[in-house]
């Protein structure tokens, strides 16, 4: 999930790190989802991923997706739609490799299977007792856990608000227009990228309330335009005036 092309843009203040050396010493929230999905049920990933961050953070906070707030509903009905698509994608094609496998040729059907085996990765679900067997292993490893009503999102924004955690490991760009000020995304289980939002509104030349404007905008705009969310940003600088134009351009936008 994430804010469609925030990462993308911000990637030019990004700081190309080494995992071990980012999370060295510190205490650090873990959005477990993403470690979840990544594993695709192979637990050796997980394990592959979070081991040099446990053995070379301070401290592991690892949140968990709660139960879903009605919030959420209209967003979990659409996934899940599309999640349906594809699994009548998938029964489809294996119809095909099964009842016209003479009209195939060898090519075709490597490159079908491949396929196959791509959207059934996308379809993926993790069982009750997949996640309770990763959590099993985090507690034997001394991770703190969390699992909270609705979204991991908001629980690590206060963890670290509340200091208990130096840096948010996801690959998740809610976090940042929520307001965590330093995020890690992992690339491999040795490179990831740092956001570090101090350094990157000072790259911009902004103060942080510009910066906080600039994420607040890009959280509540319907259709997220980041280029246009910037240049308010850079141009007007100060929310009210923002906001001001924001309604002149409406008003003058239904005139036409």
């Amino acid at each position: 999930m994430g804010i469609k092309g925030l990462f993308q843009f911000l990637s030019k203040c990004e700081q190309r790190v080494f995992i071990t050396d980012a999370v060295h010493g510190k205490s650090v929230g873990l959005d477990m989802f993403w470690f979840l999905h990544q594993s695709k049920g192979d637990k050796t990933v997980i394990y592959n991923y979070m081991e040099p961050i446990i053995q070379h953070a301070k401290e592991v906070h690892c949140v968990w997706d709660g139960t879903p707030s009605s919030d959420t509903a209209p967003m979990r009905k659409e996934r899940e739609s599309k999640r349906q698509e594809l699994m009548d994608t998938i029964i489809q094609l294996d119809t095909v490799l099964t009842y016209q496998m003479e009209q195939l040729t060898e090519e075709n059907e490597d490159v079908l299977h491949a396929y196959i085996e791509q959207l059934r990765k996308k379809v993926w679900k993790p069982s009750p007792d997949y996640i309770q067997s990763i959590k099993k292993w985090l507690k034997e490893k001394g991770c703190i856990q969390y699992q909270e009503k609705g979204e991991a999102d908001e629980w690590l924004r206060e963890l670290e608000r509340e200091k208990k955690i130096e840096l948010v490991i996801t690959n998740d760009s809610d976090l940042l227009a929520l307001g965590c000020m330093r995020v890690l995304r992992m690339y491999n289980c040795v490179e990831g990228g740092l956001y570090h939002a101090k350094y990157m509104y000072s790259s911009f030349h902004w103060t942080r309330q510009q910066w906080k404007n600039f994420m607040m905008l890009c959280r509540n705009m319907k259709h997220p335009d980041i280029l246009l969310a910037y240049s308010w940003t850079s141009v007007y600088r100060d929310m009210d005036v923002i906001s001001q134009k924001q309604m002149e351009w409406k008003k003058e936008w239904v005139q036409m």
